[in-house]
């Protein structure tokens, strides 16, 4: 534990290069840049989503970086609508007579995603709200509805299938 000094210039040496590591990281810990920490934080995650600029008071403000963080929503939901595995999918569901299911799943995706996308570049506060909203709650409340659906489905078909016994 104890480390050996050969001279009193190397320990100074050593005691000013401890102390403005303890400054940067009490200046990471305190936020003095928000962007700086929360990317020391998040592994730098965080780094693409956010800005700083230049506040009233002549500090930084870390503000979001809204089209970015649109951008990769928008990406994300052509991925997944337009990933060929979907496409097989849809054709096989076509034999099955499912298709119609496939295509109204993507209308309402693609529906929440442009109007996810309209709120978000809205001035409005509230829209902004309203569109992270949908971006965070809408996938949740449609796997439930389906989920809801799907259910009334079998229970109209064991009460069909309890007719017909």
């Amino acid at each position: 534990m104890a480390t050996k000094y050969t001279s009193l210039d190397e320990l100074r040496k050593a005691k000013a290069a401890l102390k403005t590591e303890i400054e940067r990281q009490e200046r990471l810990f305190t936020f003095e840049n928000g962007k700086q920490s929360l990317g020391a934080i998040t592994g730098g995650l965080t780094d693409r989503y956010l800005n700083n600029t230049p506040a009233d008071d002549g500090g930084i403000k870390t503000v979001l970086n809204k089209d970015n963080i649109i951008q990769d929503v928008k990406i994300g939901v052509k991925n997944r609508i337009f990933n060929r595995n979907a496409f097989v999918q849809i054709a096989s569901s076509a034999l099955k007579g499912e298709s119609v299911e496939g295509i109204i799943k993507m209308g309402v995706i693609l529906g929440t995603a442009a109007l996810a996308k309209k709120k978000m570049k809205s001035k409005s506060w509230k829209d902004k709200l309203l569109g992270a909203a949908l971006i965070y709650l809408a996938p949740t409340a449609l796997r439930f509805v389906q989920k809801k659906l799907d259910e009334v489905q079998k229970q109209k078909s064991i009460n069909s299938l309890e007719k017909i016994i």
